[in-house]
């Protein structure tokens, strides 16, 4: 097979594009936050902000983990190309499961933020302020709760 032919097929399936795209920003990510994390316990001023985020971090790296066990199965094709019935059973299974990983994702990376602010503006910032943040904390862990719950 020729390497334009190759190139063709890889960009006709979108396996090999989610897969690229996945590892590709998890290894940014990695970096990123390893580098926060490292910072943070070499000047013994890490908190419960770093915490949430590296809990985030792993469950966006455990996501697209079964986001690739997905594709072994067949995901980014139609399920009529998959032949094994079993195959599209097990494609379906890990693309349901993996957004549950995402969503605790996102909200434990939100959750890092908010109390990286929180203690970003100390006992200085109003009650008003503070009393703001706790609210759009809870807010989202309400809502992203029930996107698992949907899911």
């Amino acid at each position: 097979m020729t390497p334009a032919a190759k190139l063709t097929k890889m960009m006709s399936d979108p396996g090999v594009s989610i897969t690229a795209v996945s590892w590709c920003f998890g290894g940014v990510a990695v970096v990123v936050v390893g580098l926060r994390l490292y910072t943070r316990v070499a000047l013994r001023r890490a908190g419960w902000d770093d915490f949430f985020i590296a809990l985030s971090l792993a469950n966006a790296l455990v996501c697209s983990s079964l986001v690739q066990v997905a594709i072994s199965y067949g995901l980014g094709r139609h399920l009529s190309d998959i032949p094994d019935g079993n195959r599209q059973i097990q494609a379906i299974k890990y693309t349901v499961i993996a957004p549950n990983f995402s969503v605790v994702s996102t909200t434990t990376g939100k959750m890092s933020v908010t109390i990286f602010l929180l203690r970003l503006m100390g006992q200085s910032a109003s009650a008003a302020r503070r009393w703001f943040l706790y609210i759009m904390m809870a807010v989202s862990v309400a809502w992203n709760v029930l996107a698992i719950v949907i899911i």
